[in-house]
């Protein structure tokens, strides 16, 4: 694997490589507060068929923050601009959570340049018929002026040491019930800042209000029946045994084209593809190599 800066329209991102002549490319997208770092388990499941191309989004660990530009479609166009800047013409796409949606845009506005597209997420709107919010108008109104609030007043905690912080990471998934493994370990540890001589996550501020103020309003439905690419959801386990979920995905998959779905068992959103790699690329390769048949 090769890490490389690409400064590209003022913007500098950190994507690691694995070229690989020949060869179908998979392009590989993190979570929001992520980094490129959580797919390092799936690596080396992929590695002997697939060129890799796994960047930092923008705002997250290692590339720039710019003020502006977190809305999906922005990102969307990033990646756009990394693959022409690497001479890469098209590519799978697996997306978790944030990545999903910017794959899913990505999919809508570069029909071009992608093969296929694995979503990790983007199941359901915040508002909606496609929504599971249940609340009227007013209530509406106020739930997302307070979540946007939230996200244009958060700082990230600052720590002493990275050990610190880390502790505080892995504090945060046992509360999730996410438990802890090495995985977890190796991209809390990539995505640690030292600024000022004190440790903080990558997730910038701006970057994590710039996603938030656009969030709330994005309607899912419209990307999903404007592409053409075939499309595979993998719901986790919560996901499956939520009717209402259920109902929306499935509902997304009936205004596609081509899309189909895919549970695996034990499977948690958006981190399987960190506690279980092993069964999440095997499906990934399969639903990659039906599209060959």
């Amino acid at each position: 694997m090769e890490i490389k800066n690409l400064k590209i329209n003022d913007i500098t991102y950190q994507v690691k490589f694995h070229f690989l002549k020949g060869k179908e490319s998979v392009l590989l997208l993190h979570f929001g507060g992520g980094s490129l770092e959580m797919w390092s388990a799936m690596i080396p499941y992929l590695i002997d068929e697939y060129q890799l191309i796994i960047p930092d989004l923008r705002g997250h660990g290692h590339s720039d923050s710019p003020s502006e530009g977190y809305h999906i479609d922005n990102m969307a166009n990033d990646l756009s601009n990394i693959l022409e800047s690497s001479q890469i013409e098209k590519v799978h796409v697996i997306g978790a959570s944030l990545g999903a949606e910017v794959g899913l845009s990505f999919a809508k506005n570069y029909s071009d340049k992608i093969l296929s597209l694995i979503c990790d997420g983007a199941y359901y709107n915040e508002n909606g018929i496609y929504s599971i919010n249940k609340l009227n108008e007013d209530d509406w109104s106020k739930y997302k002026d307070e979540r946007i609030n939230e996200a244009k007043n958060f700082k990230r905690p600052r720590f002493n040491s990275k050990t610190e912080l880390i502790e505080s990471i892995k504090e945060k998934y046992n509360q999730y019930g996410w438990g802890w493994n090495e995985n977890f370990e190796k991209e809390a540890f990539y995505n640690c800042q030292d600024i000022d001589g004190k440790w903080i996550t990558g997730w910038t501020e701006r970057a994590r209000y710039g996603y938030y103020k656009h969030y709330f309003d994005y309607n899912f439905e419209k990307y999903y029946e404007n592409i053409q690419c075939p499309i595979l959801l993998v719901p986790g386990d919560d996901e499956v045994q939520n009717e209402e979920i259920t109902q929306i995905y499935t509902e997304f998959k009936n205004l596609s084209k081509n899309c189909s779905i895919k549970h695996v068992e034990g499977s948690i959103h958006p981190i399987s593809w960190m506690t279980i790699p092993e069964k999440m690329s095997k499906e990934a390769i399969l639903f990659f190599k039906s599209l060959n048949k």
